[in-house]
């Protein structure tokens, strides 16, 4: 009766063996197709991950059940029951490792997520600090100061694009979307390449549209200046032939008088001038001419 127990026992203990081996078998190959499939986009990295946590749930609920047929097993070589060891030794090895794996393969794929969520933080960031850069550039230029006039005119005005903070950010962007090529399948692939592609664009397009205003702004101011130049002359040749009426000998006052009325109405056809040229300075630069 003792022999029948035992080898009850042991015929039991076999197709325990045999279903944990066919589980484990099972779980390999999950873990094979996953790694055909890793190379994908942000939600399919999404739906690896699930399933590497519902496995993984799966066996530590099971575990339980494995650690007592390992002791069972022992006991039974013990009592020299079991003789080939090798198949109950390699079950053990065969959880142990698999278990492993898929603890290593859900950490790679969660750093991979990862550098997904950091590539759009830094997308956002990108752009975000871009149009505030470029809103803030365009309200310079729309009310120029004079040194901001020299720096163009010298060329050394540096452009929004330019900016520190964002050439930081373009070399993160640039560096994850190489790293995220490399994860992922063709059709994401080619994703990447385009945003990457549409991000440079844009930089550029901003370049060139503030080019553009920069020279139509020299370009008006030269032609203000010019105007401007002219009218201060005429005025101060005017200023000139008063002091001379001035400075000139005259036998009676009254024809003095009179000059000076007649320098005067002269001076009054050209208060619209000074109008337009007072106009003209605070449309330039509040700062040259600020009230």
């Amino acid at each position: 009766k003792q022999l029948e127990i035992s080898q009850y026992n042991k015929f039991n203990f076999d197709k325990r063996c045999q279903k944990w081996n066919d589980y484990i078998q099972a779980i390999e190959q999950n873990l094979a197709m996953i790694q055909l499939n890793l190379h994908t986009n942000y939600h399919g990295l999404l739906e690896i991950d699930t399933n590497l946590s519902n496995i993984i749930n799966d066996f530590n609920q099971r575990q339980q059940e494995l650690i007592q047929l390992i002791n069972e097993g022992k006991q039974l070589i013990e009592k020299n029951l079991i003789t080939d060891h090798y198949t109950f030794t390699k079950l053990e090895q065969r959880w142990q490792l698999i278990i492993k794996n898929i603890l290593n393969k859900q950490q790679e794929i969660k750093n991979i997520i990862k550098l997904w969520l950091s590539y759009q933080n830094y997308l956002e960031s990108y752009y975000r600090l871009l149009k505030n850069k470029y809103d803030l550039e365009q309200e310079q230029l729309q009310s120029p100061t004079i040194n901001l006039i020299n720096q163009i005119k010298q060329g050394t005005y540096i452009s929004v694009t330019k900016n520190e903070e964002l050439k930081n950010l373009l070399e993160k962007i640039y560096e994850t979307n190489r790293k995220l090529i490399t994860y992922s399948d063709n059709k994401t692939q080619a994703i990447l390449e385009k945003e990457w592609n549409d991000l440079q664009k844009s930089a550029n397009d901003i370049d060139i549209n503030i080019k553009s205003k920069s020279e139509t702004l020299i370009t008006v101011l030269l032609v203000r200046y010019n105007d401007l130049d002219r009218a201060l002359d005429n005025l101060s040749t005017e200023i000139k032939s008063i002091r001379t009426f001035q400075q000139q000998p005259t036998d009676e006052f009254d024809q003095f008088i009179l000059q000076c009325q007649s320098k005067d109405r002269e001076l009054i056809q050209h208060r619209h001038e000074l109008q337009r040229l007072r106009q003209i300075i605070t449309e330039i630069s509040p700062e040259l001419h600020p009230d």
